[in-house]
């Protein structure tokens, strides 16, 4: 069965001659709020990086107010949120006793700024495809080469010539996961509707402390080789460094999974009954896994591993709170031969996926917050393997300013390493897009396994 395609419309790039970018300002909580030293997790420690996501908006309707005023009005809405969120306008700086990275809740404040462009949203295209110029739709801070001075967080709202409007993120992942930045846009929101705060944020990890005499008591693949930073999803390309050379000549293509193939998928994988359930996670992972080892692996006898995060919220006793800000997530693998991978039917890999996802266990992630107290950084990958980052689970396109739900939400799609895959929510909500970077070959390969369903 052929995969979706949808009609690309060659963009108008956003440059100085098309926007105009107001003061930037330093925007602290509306009123007074807690001040002191806050507790950083191991897990929060192996991901300080900013993550840029971005939110395009269509034009309003008839019966929807201007956004003529949208810049003010973020602004006052941001600096509100601020308060329960205090501790996003604070600073890192390092333990002067043991060294230890943690946060000062000094309200140093975030960037804000606002912006306009003499372009329309329709001049945009396809606003989900990678385009290096929405490097200017974001306040950077890599300006800053003090860590006491470096904010953490930054927004830019940009209104266009039609009236549509884009929010620009960038936030320090050290801060939050997807579902903790998800939530607090969703309270933004819900600030902008005249609402009250749909979930009150807390801020506490210590709960995740490490043992005082650490118990490392699983063996952590993905934790063997390390880089000690990482490059977060960014309009200006910058590359993860892998253990191994990337092909110089590759691209990055997306393919598009309807609701009618994932239920088809589904179907193929329960059909030979060697599993009695299947989610939509289990079987996009597994699919794509298997697609990709084909396309991928020449060598039947080398291991084929998937890696994507799993949330620990539940996972963990005891559970960490509702509400909870910070990173709530640890990474999970799947492994076998690629003859394994390759040559069984869809169902097998689901059950390697499944298995994957039931050995987080509260003593699996005890075991990883114990291991990161010794081996810092992320996960690399290598050898052909890869990460899947699922965005499509997190509900950012539920975002409703007042102007109905985006046109686009997530991170912004920009040179993807090849150890990388990336599945979003598509622009109808419906569905799935998978962004993979490949060489020629191997992606020619890969589009006609993944195709088949």
């Amino acid at each position: 069965m052929e995969l979706a395609r949808s009609k690309v419309v060659e963009p108008v790039l956003i440059c100085g001659s098309n926007i105009k970018v107001g003061e930037i300002v330093r925007l602290v909580p509306s009123k007074p709020t807690p001040t002191g030293i806050l507790y950083l997790s191991n897990i929060d420690l192996a991901v300080v990086f900013p993550v840029e996501t971005i939110y395009f908006f269509r034009p309003p309707t008839s019966d929807k107010p201007s956004t003529e005023d949208i810049v003010d009005k973020m602004k006052d809405w941001l600096s509100r949120l601020l308060v329960p969120y205090h501790f996003l306008a604070g600073r890192l700086q390092l333990n002067p006793g043991d060294g230890r990275l943690e946060l000062n809740s000094n309200r140093s404040g975030i960037l804000f700024a606002g912006a306009s462009s003499e372009l329309t949203l329709a001049q945009l295209g396809d606003v989900s495809r990678p385009n290096p110029s929405f490097s200017n739709l974001f306040v950077r801070t890599d300006e800053f080469k003090e860590l006491s001075n470096t904010p953490l967080m930054s927004m830019q709202v940009t209104r266009f010539k039609c009236g549509g409007f884009c929010v620009g993120l960038l936030v320090s992942h050290c801060l939050m996961d997807g579902q903790s930045a998800a939530e607090f846009l969703l309270n933004l929101a819900s600030i902008a509707r005249g609402e009250s705060l749909l979930i009150e944020p807390k801020f506490d990890r210590t709960s995740l402390k490490p043992h005082i005499r650490p118990h490392i008591n699983h063996r952590q693949h993905d934790l063997v080789e390390h880089r000690v930073s990482m490059p977060a999803f960014t309009a200006s390309g910058t590359q993860v460094n892998s253990a191994k050379k990337l092909p110089e000549i590759r691209s990055c293509r997306t393919f598009t999974l309807t609701p009618e193939m994932l239920k088809r998928l589904k179907r193929t994988a329960m059909k030979d009954n060697t599993i009695s359930k299947c989610s939509t996670f289990d079987v996009i992972v597994a699919h794509i896994w298997q697609a990709r080892t084909k396309a991928v692996f020449q060598d039947p006898t080398q291991k084929s591993t998937v890696s994507f995060v799993v949330d620990i919220r539940s996972k963990v006793n005891p559970p960490l709170p509702k509400g909870f800000v910070g990173n709530g997530v640890v990474t999970a693998y799947a492994t076998a031969l690629a003859r394994d991978v390759k040559e069984n039917p869809l169902s097998y890999c689901v059950a390697e996926i499944q298995k994957a996802i039931a050995s987080i266990t509260d003593d699996y992630v005890r075991s990883r917050i114990d291991m990161l107290e010794f081996h810092r950084g992320i996960p690399v990958g290598n050898s052909g393997n890869f990460f899947l980052s699922p965005w499509w689970k997190l509900p950012f396109h539920e975002l409703d300013f007042g102007w109905g739900k985006p046109v686009y939400a997530g991170p912004i799609v920009s040179n993807i390493a090849a150890h990388f895959v990336l599945v979003l929510s598509n622009g109808s909500h419906e569905g799935i897009n998978v962004w993979i970077t490949l060489g020629p070959a191997q992606m020619k390969n890969f589009e006609q396994f993944v195709s088949k369903l």
